[in-house]
């Protein structure tokens, strides 16, 4: 029986930890380690994790960034699986049961990943972030369509990873500096020598609140981490996929521009946008690069206009789901841990 090891890399999310642990220590899969890494947090954190530290390992450090305190994790973690978990999301019930199973149906995959639930800082959900592998992929992913794949972008919400030991053994640290965008490197690292498998089921809740990593993330920020990740990937002699980097580098302008249509930019838009054209052309047939002009095009629409699209959207959304039957089903099938006072 596999033990895993759920590395929880935490920054100032004292208000979050505590829901965070809960839902690892209610998983049903007997062999758990958990292991909280404490970035310097300045918000009370070691005195939330203080009532768990029976159950739960707890390392603190000065403060060094996300990539630092992953890679601590994992130095630390025992278990022959590790999963990741951000200190504002949650594990769904059951997931750790259903990703230890593909494991153990496939020896040639080295990463599992599932949809996740998307909530709002207090906890109803909203939406949820399928992040399905290419189309005619289902299950297990061969490596080749999985590289290819994750070049486009980084699809895979961490929170719901988990990854073989053995696999991250021979993976070179990583060491980003103060760029961020590592999980988007440790996925495309793992892909290009292993097979990636997809469960079409909630895995984790993910969080989304004005201090998340990904809230304050700048167009610029975007762009120099994609630029890094890609330099640092086709630098190594290992990669055996060497001869798609110009194809990466069109990806990450095309990726760049449709963050900077999301920021309403429409200039860095157009130049990232015209970049990957320029590199690669015949990108432009993909749909992907159809749904960035989609994306475009909004961010040039009045916020006015913008907003009762949406509160239409909502209205409908509402009424189609009267028909399908209350979120509370959801919320049955996959409960969130209980709240901490």
């Amino acid at each position: 029986m596999p033990r895993v090891s759920v590395v929880i890399p935490t920054f100032n999310m004292a208000e979050f930890l505590p829901q965070a642990i809960e839902s690892v220590l209610s998983q049903a899969w007997p062999e758990v380690e958990t292991i909280v890494v404490d970035d310097g947090s300045t918000d009370g954190t070691e005195s939330v994790v203080r009532p768990y530290l029976r159950k739960v390992g707890y390392y603190r450090q000065e403060n060094q960034g996300v990539w630092a305190t992953r890679n601590q994790g994992i130095r630390m973690a025992q278990g022959q699986l590790i999963r990741f978990l951000d200190a504002d999301d949650l594990l769904a019930p059951g997931s750790l049961v259903k990703q230890v199973d593909a494991f153990q149906r496939d020896p040639h995959v080295a990463l599992v990943w599932g949809r996740a639930y998307v909530m709002d800082r207090e906890g109803s959900l909203y939406g949820t972030r399928v992040a399905a592998p290419p189309k005619g992929a289902e299950g297990v992913v061969c490596s080749p369509v999985a590289f290819r794949w994750l070049l486009r972008g980084n699809s895979i919400c961490n929170s719901t990873v988990m990854v073989r030991r053995s696999a991250l053994n021979r993976l070179a640290p990583l060491d980003r500096g103060a760029v961020r965008g590592e999980d988007w490197e440790m996925w495309l690292r793992l892909a290009a020598h292993y097979d990636l498998a997809y469960i079409p089921s909630p895995l984790a809740y993910y969080r989304t609140h004005a201090n998340s990593l990904t809230s304050r993330t700048t167009v610029e920020m975007f762009r120099d981490s994609h630029l890094q990740t890609v330099r640092a990937l086709f630098a190594g002699t290992d990669n055996p996929y060497r001869t798609l980097e110009g194809l990466a580098q069109a990806y990450v302008q095309r990726s760049v521009a449709l963050s900077a249509a999301w920021c309403r930019q429409p200039g860095l838009f157009t130049r990232h946008f015209l970049k990957a054209l320029a590199r690669r052309p015949d990108i432009a047939l993909e749909w992907y690069s159809w749904y960035c002009l989609y994306e475009a095009a909004k961010a040039v629409t009045p916020m006015r206009v913008l907003q009762r699209l949406r509160q239409l959207k909502r209205h409908l959304g509402s009424v189609r789901h009267h028909r399908a039957g209350p979120l509370a089903e959801v919320e049955r099938d996959f409960p969130l841990p209980p709240r901490m006072s």
